[in-house]
């Protein structure tokens, strides 16, 4: 197990944290304020720590941005977050001779210590746009429609849509030979089959006539005829 996979027992992060993984960077590679001498969290460039490691290191660049694109959105309230403040003690005393110790919060929140929970954090990120990465490890590049683990996957349409981009042309047969040609090759993949593991020919008659966009039949014209 590395880092990373380590990293995905957890149910929360400090935003720190949140921001490295974010940008696929190692949390370890994060630097408090009080170790960077920096004003803020920040990522050390890798020839910084190894000398051998020479090239456009463009980590720290990205953990800045994301860690306050984080920030911002805590603050402004759309990302839910644990907030913990830095602060600091202060000795109060009174007029009657009493001494008292108050911890004073001083300055913005910690983004060391404020922490997101998994699931806030990965609905925040989905809205944005931002669905591959280390929060979204069973991600797929395929659509919705296309995606066998999206809640409403209908197989028999992802057949007719993979039929359809698959087959470009008859090639010589009818353009629904060819879509049925390629259902009976795949059937497998869609659940076009019987318990035996033979093509479900009805089945794959249904989903040809969906995706054949030929239907007067025939092979297609080649442009010009």
């Amino acid at each position: 197990m590395d880092e990373f996979d380590l990293c995905r027992i957890s149910d929360n992060f400090t935003l720190s944290t949140a921001a490295a993984l974010i940008c696929n960077i190692e949390p370890s590679r994060v630097q408090p304020k009080d170790q960077s001498g920096n004003e803020g969290y920040c990522v050390w460039y890798r020839s910084e720590v190894d000398p051998k490691v020479a090239g456009n290191d463009t980590d720290p660049n990205l953990f800045r941005t994301a860690l306050d694109s984080l920030l911002r959105a805590v603050q402004a309230g759309t990302l839910a977050a644990s907030v913990v403040y830095r602060g600091k003690l202060r000795l109060i005393q009174y007029d009657d001779g009493g001494e008292d110790e108050r911890w004073i919060p001083v300055g913005p929140f910690d983004p060391g210590e404020t922490t997101v929970s998994l699931d806030d954090l990965r609905a925040w990120l989905a809205l944005r746009g931002v669905r591959t990465g280390f929060f979204f490890p069973e991600a797929s590049d395929a659509p919705d429609y296309l995606n066998p683990k999206h809640p409403r996957y209908a197989p028999r349409l992802a057949a007719a849509v993979s039929a359809w981009l698959a087959v470009a042309q008859g090639s010589g047969k009818s353009v629904k030979d060819a879509i049925r040609k390629w259902l009976r090759e795949h059937a497998a993949e869609f659940g076009l089959t019987h318990d035996d593991g033979s093509p479900n020919e009805s089945g794959i008659e249904e989903v040809a006539k969906v995706a054949n966009w030929h239907p007067k039949g025939g092979a297609p014209k080649t442009p010009g005829q």
